[in-house]
């Protein structure tokens, strides 16, 4: 069993989602953290139900159609009402409801209404077990964020060093084209622009150099 820090370059820039989950788990593993699997969360059902019964409302009453409410609209009405720093709620008087244009409203038959409950219920029963397991796992991910982040802190470097690496090995290309083809020239252009390079990335650059040639 390897981890990740035992891995070649090469190996390293060729993992996969699946297989950097693995080194996780590993890692995990050695921390002494119990693993919990990715949670598959419930589907939460959809209400698809919509208001089809068309009213009209006027003085805060719904009417079938708007001729009626546009009829009751133009009979005045009132509201008993009192003064509350006044006489108080003993004592009312009549007060006039603004006239206000009926306007319609959207309502859903008695029958959708009785129908959807039984969906609302498993809604919300859904949610709940979703929320539940998700703070479970986030509280685990919490858990092994220092294991994550090692391996993947691993992972990164190696994939920037490669693109170092690809790029002395395209530098070396071009200094060979400019040294004509004279190999001895374009290591010595190599070796003056890679001078502060680290070694690693300057002897793993040549051996695909001459792998290539």
């Amino acid at each position: 069993m390897q981890t990740i820090n035992q891995l070649t370059h090469d190996e390293l820039i060729k993992l996969t989602d699946d297989q950097l989950a693995h080194f996780v788990d590993i890692e995990v593993a050695y921390a002494g953290i119990k693993l919990v699997n990715p949670v598959h969360l419930k589907e939460v059902p959809t209400v698809t139900i919509k208001p089809t019964e068309e009213y009209w409302k006027a003085h805060e009453t719904l009417y079938r159609t708007q001729e009626e409410a546009m009829a009751v609209a133009t009979i005045p009405a009132f509201r008993a009402d009192y003064d509350y720093n006044g006489a108080g709620y003993d004592y009312q008087y009549p007060t006039i409801i603004e006239a206000s244009a009926p306007y319609k409203v959207m309502l859903y038959k008695k029958e959708d209404v009785d129908a959807v409950r039984k969906i609302l219920i498993q809604i919300k029963e859904a949610k709940s077990y979703n929320e539940r397991i998700q703070k479970d796992y986030d509280k685990y991910l919490t858990q092994i964020d220092g294991c994550r982040a090692d391996v993947y802190s691993k992972y990164n470097e190696a994939m920037e060093k490669e693109e170092s690496i690809n790029r002395a090995v395209a530098d070396h290309k071009k200094y060979l084209d400019l040294a004509g083809g004279d190999a001895t020239i374009a290591m010595n252009f190599f070796d003056k622009a890679y001078k502060d390079e680290p070694e690693e990335i300057k002897k793993i650059a040549l051996e695909r150099v001459a792998q290539q040639s």
